[in-house]
Order: structure tokens, then C-alpha cells, then sequence
């Protein structure tokens, strides 16, 4: 009967480590999660609407999250140095899910894996991102165009896969990109590198600490809270596991006498 049980818990484990798996890699889990962690945001959002360029009637509850985008950063240098082609070049970062309200630019929203969730990361006030993406993207007419949203470089725009051509959404002089300009992407990569060589990519705050980027006009906001779906989803296995050996042990008792 030991056995029995050890083997069922076994079992129970293992299907739900697969489940869980196919949760992490599903695009559709990925946005429901997201979904379900911005709720957490609401209440902060609503008491800085004018920063996302809304009015006192517009109310974050109401917010819909457009269709995810997968964005990326420029690799580190040692690894920029040497790459050969633009997959290389980069470094998978997460999703953008770009916010509306009441059909209005209400923001963009960053989510990446934290410890195997998907969370929302922060919330930006860049309310441009979508016409901006969608009027350079047009211009490459390519399946293989990839989002790079780079704060540490100030650096926002969608480089081509076939052409190796980089498309700015923002303006950036110090890396010589113009509003929709098209630049080659090797091109930007020398740029990056010169920029990287002279430490400038981090910026000093007043209490002494650093931070990263923020060129972007970013808003994060903290959650209120957190949830922990898969705990509760392992716990509630392993009691209902445990309940089910149990009820064996006292059955099989039941039945000696």
C-alpha cells in the first residue's frame, strides 16, 4: 500500500511538472498570466492617468491589452563583437503588450519570466509605440522582423531579418538615428560599441544607486500584490494526492476487519 501511494504522488508530480511546462511555453497562458498580474497595477494607474495622457473619466479597469509582441535588447558586447548575423545579436527580453482605453494609447506594458511566471516587469508611458511600429514595419514587409526595445541604449526601433536593416521608432542623435529612418544594422552595432566603450549607457541616481535606460519617459509602478498560481496549483495536487492514499489506507483496514 506504501508503494501504491508513493506512486501515485510520483505520477501526480510528474503531470504536473508537465503541465506546467506547457503553461511556461504557451503564447496564450503567457498573455492570461500577464492579464492576470496587471490587475495588481490597476489602483497605481488610476492615480497617474495624466502621465499616460488620460483624462479623469478613463479608468484602468476598463484597459484592454493589445496583441503581444516578443521584444529584444542588443546583446552584450563580447557577444555583439562576434555575432555573425542578427539572431545572434540580440538577446530575448520578453513581451511588450501595448494598453488602450477606450480605443486610446494608454501606455505599454513589459512582462518577462520571473522564476518561471510571466509578470508584468513595468509599465511605460510611451504611447506612440504602436503607430510608430506598425508605419516602420510596413516599409520592411518582412515575416522576420524582430522588436528591439533597449533602454540601456536608448534604442527603439525593429531591425529586418532578410535585409539586416534597423528601423528607428524614436529619434536617438547620439547613435545617429532619426524617426523611421532606416539604417544598416551593422551599422548600428559599430555605434553601439563606440557608445558601450565610453560607459554611457548607465545613469546615476541622486540616492547613489543605478539604474539602466529609462530614456523612454518610463512610469513603473509596483504592484499592490502577487499571486502564486502554481503554488497554490502544486499544493492542492499534492493534498488531493495525499487524501486519495488515506482514504486507501483506512479502506483497506476497513476490509481486514
Amino acid at each position: 500500500m506504501k508503494k501504491t501511494c508513493c506512486s501515485l504522488i510520483i505520477v501526480t508530480l510528474l503531470i504536473l511538472t508537465m503541465f506546467g511546462n506547457v503553461y511556461a511555453e504557451t503564447p496564450g497562458d503567457i498573455r492570461q498570466s500577464v492579464e492576470a498580474d496587471f490587475q495588481n497595477y490597476i489602483p497605481s494607474l488610476n492615480q497617474t492617468k495624466k502621465e499616460f495622457g488620460l483624462s479623469d473619466s478613463d479608468d484602468f479597469s476598463k484597459a484592454i491589452l493589445e496583441e503581444g509582441h516578443p521584444y529584444y535588447r542588443i546583446a552584450p558586447q563580447e557577444k555583439l563583437s562576434v555575432a555573425s548575423n542578427v539572431k545572434d545579436s540580440l538577446t530575448f527580453a520578453g513581451y511588450i503588450f501595448p494598453v488602450s482605453i477606450n480605443l486610446k494609447p494608454a501606455g505599454l506594458l513589459f512582462a518577462d519570466n520571473a522564476k518561471g511566471q510571466w509578470k508584468v516587469l513595468k509599465i511605460s508611458s510611451d504611447l506612440d509605440f504602436a503607430s510608430n511600429y506598425k508605419l516602420v514595419n510596413e516599409k520592411f514587409k518582412s515575416q522576420k522582423s524582430k522588436i528591439i526595445y533597449d533602454e540601456t541604449l536608448h534604442i527603439s526601433g525593429v531591425v529586418d531579418e532578410d535585409t539586416s536593416n534597423f528601423g528607428a521608432l524614436r529619434p536617438n542623435p547620439e547613435l545617429g538615428l532619426t524617426k523611421s529612418s532606416i539604417t544598416p544594422f551593422s551599422e548600428l552595432k559599430k555605434e553601439v560599441a563606440k557608445i558601450r566603450s565610453k560607459k554611457q549607457n548607465s545613469l546615476t541616481a541622486p540616492d547613489g544607486a543605478t539604474y539602466a535606460g529609462g530614456g523612454h519617459g518610463d512610469q513603473p509602478v509596483k504592484a499592490v500584490a502577487n499571486t502564486n498560481h502554481p503554488l497554490i496549483l502544486t499544493l492542492s495536487v499534492v493534498t488531493i494526492a495525499l487524501a486519495l492514499c488515506v482514504f486507501a489506507i483506512l479502506r483497506k483496514r476497513k476490509l481486514q476487519k
